[in-house]
């Protein structure tokens, strides 16, 4: 299903790897947190790194941007998420991740990767900022 996001976590190292299907809708990102929230596996405090590398399609309304930052502060509150790494590969792709990443704004740290190296340098300088931070 081209809507349809796919995750898989990785307990030792807290971190939940997320797969978009060709089109991210609403509906699919609504599907996906309360997933992750009725999880009992994911350990609070893990990062989500978004790998867009077959997203071809950013299928949702302006009027849904307020209840898409609902969505994932919520999720942020109740897992106590640390962070979120959009994975890149084309220019659509880091436009949208740009986007998204403006959304969360304030709310949700997020940052942007062109490369698994650089997803690395990302994950421990959040684990390192949240460190200093408690």
């Amino acid at each position: 299903m081209r809507s349809v996001i796919r995750y898989t976590y990785v307990a030792e190292e807290n971190i939940v790897h997320v797969y978009p299907g060709a089109s991210l809708t609403f509906e699919a990102m609504r599907a996906y947190v309360d997933a992750i929230l009725a999880d009992e596996r994911i350990a609070d405090g893990f990062i989500e790194l978004v790998h867009f590398d077959i997203v071809d399609e950013f299928s949702w309304k302006y009027a849904q941007t307020e209840k898409i930052l609902n969505l994932f502060k919520r999720l942020h509150t109740k897992k106590r998420q640390m962070g979120t790494i959009f994975l890149v590969d084309t220019s659509l792709q880091l436009g949208m991740a740009r986007m998204i990443q403006a959304i969360f704004e304030e709310h949700i740290q997020s940052q942007i990767a062109h490369s698994v190296k650089e997803v690395s340098v990302l994950i421990q300088a959040m684990r390192a900022n949240d460190q200093l931070e408690s």
